[in-house]
């Protein structure tokens, strides 16, 4: 299959410090490589401040690297300027931790989904208000759902209007940066659940970042370890998270509790 994602020797240094004080650097992320086949799910994994995050911000462009290139199906996307860089924003979309905080309270579901059709200039009016109706009821939610406002949604509910909002522009990556943990568990596996659904009826790539190492094995196809900045281990999510050849893989995996049997769900809707 075709490569949708390759990150070459990507690099972000957060410079700090007040105006007249002396200046630091933290290397957040350190030549930082690798490649997402499409259709396929690369998972991210580390402690917080492994690089992980800002790894996934830069592809999505809402950071820019220090040096390295990030190519998106054959198209290295950090030169792009203007009009093209507009485009990459239809090709990769993020669904964020916390919908709540993503999704405008003031704005009812309908309009929030349709947003970004309306900026890319996709579809009349009309065409966009059905597009919405479709989004939802695809992601699980009845089309009156358009109407209502985010505060009238549990939180497994405004995830599911995330993902819509993110798959209204129609992309060809997803970032799901912690998609689920903010969720309780049985409500993690049926977005999970979605997720793996849209994914195998849309031909989406997936790149994922979690701390769940229970939720990366079962969910992605491969997977990079990441620590301060830097891939220590990277390969299949299954082979690298049941017999690691890195010792930090090693230290994750016995610093992460006995996974919950509700999550097992997933594994088995995936076998039907």
């Amino acid at each position: 299959m075709s490569t949708a994602l390759e990150v070459k020797n990507l690099n972000k240094i957060f410079s700090s410090g007040a105006l007249f004080a002396k200046k630091s650097s933290v290397h957040a992320v350190n030549d930082v490589s690798f490649t997402v086949t499409e259709g396929s799910t690369m998972g991210l994994i580390g402690e917080s401040g492994s690089g992980k995050s800002t790894t996934a911000r830069m592809v999505c462009r809402l950071l820019t690297p220090t040096s390295g290139n990030i190519e998106l199906f054959g198209r290295d996307i950090v030169k792009l300027r203007s009009r093209a860089a507009t485009q990459v924003t239809r090709e990769v979309q993020i669904v964020f931790q916390d919908p709540g905080s993503s999704l405008n309270p003031r704005w009812r579901i309908g309009s929030l989904v349709a947003e970004g059709m309306l900026t890319h200039g996709i579809g009349t009016a009309e065409q966009r208000k059905r597009r919405v109706r479709e989004l939802l009821e695809m992601c699980g939610l009845p089309a009156s759902a358009a109407d209502k406002f985010p505060h009238e949604f549990s939180g497994g509910q405004r995830q599911r209007i995330a993902i819509a909002r993110a798959l209204a522009v129609e992309p060809r990556l997803l970032i799901l940066d912690e998609p689920v943990s903010a969720l309780d568990v049985s409500i993690q596996a049926q977005i999970l659940i979605l997720l793996r659904d849209l994914q195998r009826e849309l031909g989406m790539t997936y790149l994922m970042v979690s701390h769940d190492l229970a939720v990366v094995e079962q969910f992605c196809d491969d997977v990079c370890v990441m620590r301060n900045g830097q891939i220590v281990e990277q390969g299949n999510a299954t082979a690298v998270l049941t017999n690691p050849s890195a010792e930090y893989t090693q230290e994750l995996i016995n610093a992460h509790p006995e996974p919950d049997p509700r999550k097992s769900r997933l594994r088995v809707e995936n076998e039907r």
